[in-house]
């Protein structure tokens, strides 16, 4: 591809991605302008491409694919068509339309992230975890930086496979860790994993990391002290109920009298057998 396809390239992909960026409120002025523009270029196709992806964030995807199959006509060689048409039947509910889409576009574009990671939650919407989990770690390994809830998404369909897999997504969630640091989010999923993997005494340690920095304590000191009881450490389970109840007590009457405290409240004192 000489420098300059490649430029147009990029700034169409760039187009193409940002047009999630705009709150719905503002999608039908968007639409206008872009309308505006077709009529004084009717042969851009990038422009149709632009509407298209427009129309279906604002729901109309008869019209997006209206533009998509003018904008195909007039560049055959614009493979993001095919990349917004997926997206657009996707949004219409019809997956293997768009899985269809998804691997045309990546038949010409085998190292873009976005058509991997797009392929990925099709597959998943089909049932077939196996070859979803195959598309997120295609997706994974071309992001440079990847967000969590990508990793997050990967963990949904290995965790569909059954209770064999478990394993594997802890090592996903490891590799997660590594790449994104140790965010909360997905320190509370892997603890969830060591618990259901019966690995106590990792998952003790995981949440005595969280204790060492966490500003709210009673929530973590509750949930180690119900770790402790499935390990049958029902004394020490105990002495983590207490502590918990004095964290708790020692909270702002405000919290303590929200709605969520005031659940947190009758949790502990469930435990605590009163």
């Amino acid at each position: 591809m000489s420098q300059t396809c490649w430029r147009k390239h990029f700034v169409v992909l760039c187009v193409f991605l940002c047009s999630g960026c705009f709150a719905h409120g503002e999608l039908h002025s968007q639409i206008e302008a872009v309308s505006a523009e077709i009529a004084r270029d009717l042969k851009n196709a990038r422009l149709y491409l632009r509407r298209a992806e427009l129309q279906r964030l604002h729901g109309d995807f008869t019209s997006a694919l209206a533009d998509l199959k003018r904008a195909e006509e007039l560049d055959p060689s614009l493979s993001l068509v095919e990349l917004a048409r997926g997206r657009t039947y996707a949004g219409f509910e019809l997956p293997e339309l768009a899985l269809n889409a998804f691997n045309r576009f990546l038949q010409r574009e085998p190292r873009n992230a976005q058509g991997h990671l797009e392929r990925a939650r099709t597959l998943r919407k089909l049932g077939k975890f196996a070859d979803a989990h195959e598309g997120f770690c295609n997706a994974i390994a071309l992001l440079k930086t990847p967000e969590p809830d990508v990793y997050l998404e990967q963990i949904q369909v290995i965790e569909a496979q059954g209770d064999a897999k478990l394993v594997q997504a802890l090592n996903v969630l490891e590799t997660a860790m590594n790449r994104c640091g140790q965010l909360l989010v997905l320190q509370e999923r892997a603890l969830s994993i060591e618990v259901r993997l019966k690995r106590y005494e990792p998952a003790l340690r995981r949440i005595d990391a969280i204790l060492e920095s966490a500003e709210r304590k009673e929530y973590w000191l509750l949930q180690r002290g119900e770790i402790l009881q499935q390990a049958g450490r029902t004394a020490e389970a105990g002495e983590d109920f207490a502590r918990a109840e004095e964290a708790f007590a020692a909270l702002p009457a405000q919290q303590r009298n929200s709605v969520s405290g005031a659940a947190l409240l009758e949790k502990l004192r469930q435990k605590a057998g009163r």
